[in-house]
């Protein structure tokens, strides 16, 4: 069983320079991995999240497309103990089929595999809002310094028209109001936005506020080519800092 890959980038350096991730005995950061992925469905997967890569200073994981149910959070959960990893999840989504034994959830769902310890942040969104399993967020303690941040799991039907536009920048907006304008500090947001950059208006005010894409800062600073996320073809996939 293989991934449905996502080009996973990090803000390696970024929030190590900024966290000093490390012990006072060795006062060189060490290394704070970030990424997203899509995996279209956790469920028996934990072998290949044991291969995921970590850092030296802790690794956090935005993951869209979770599929998990209420029922299939607790068998993941046995899956990961043999992992570094743990789960932040949002929502549990709603099952496929209506039948007592099924565990398979549709194609929703997001949240955060870490291996830093962590904690949901305070809801500002509505019930309904919650229910629609396309957002999360979440804080993560590296040496006694919070990072928080968001994943979001945008439309995928129709995704260039100005409707699914409209209802994916919703989405946004709900993390773009509870990290920019509520939260102070490191931060940041990511996932399989559906979309590209800046096609947004949430992406154009996150620009305007000096939020960092990561590929978009890599490939200006460091000379890195932006690396298509989305079937070879498209980015689609994005970490904002």
């Amino acid at each position: 069983m293989s991934w449905k890959a996502k080009s996973p980038w990090y803000f390696l350096l970024l929030i190590a320079s900024f966290c000093r991730i490390g012990e006072a005995t060795n006062p060189g950061p060490s290394e704070l991995r970030l990424g997203c992925m899509n995996p279209t469905g956790l469920l028996n997967k934990g072998s290949l999240v044991a291969e995921l890569p970590r850092g030296s200073g802790g690794t956090i994981w935005a993951v869209s497309e979770t599929h998990l149910t209420a029922e299939g959070y607790p068998k993941l959960s046995k899956e990961l103990r043999q992992t570094p990893y743990q789960l932040q999840m949002g929502a549990a989504v709603p099952t496929k089929s209506a039948t007592l034994s099924s565990v398979g959830g549709k194609q929703r769902g997001v949240g955060f595999l870490t291996t830093l310890p962590h904690r949901a942040l305070t809801p500002t969104w509505s019930q309904k809002q919650w229910e629609e399993n396309r957002f999360h967020a979440a804080g993560f303690l590296a040496n006694n310094r919070w990072i928080q941040g968001g994943v979001l799991y945008g439309y995928a039907k129709q995704p260039t028209t100005h409707q699914t536009r409209e209802k994916t920048d919703q989405i946004c907006q709900i993390l773009y109001h509870r990290l920019s304008e509520q939260t102070r500090g490191l931060r940041f947001i990511a996932g399989d936005f559906n979309q590209d950059h800046l096609d947004l208006q949430t992406m154009q005010k996150l620009d305007d506020e000096k939020w960092i894409n990561v590929q978009q800062w890599a490939a200006t600073h460091l000379g890195k080519a932006i690396v298509k996320t989305c079937h070879n073809k498209t980015v689609k996939d994005h970490i904002y800092i």
